[in-house]
């Protein structure tokens, strides 16, 4: 975080996780986290 900018990766087990983990990207986006 050299630039004081926030850095997120969503990290799931498997493709059938992405229904659930969009939420959380969704969140990520609203709140400007790349």
């Amino acid at each position: 975080m050299e630039n004081g900018k926030p850095l997120v990766n969503i990290v799931m087990g498997s493709k059938n996780d992405w229904g659930t983990m969009k939420l959380a990207s969704d969140v990520l986006k609203d709140f400007g986290v790349p």
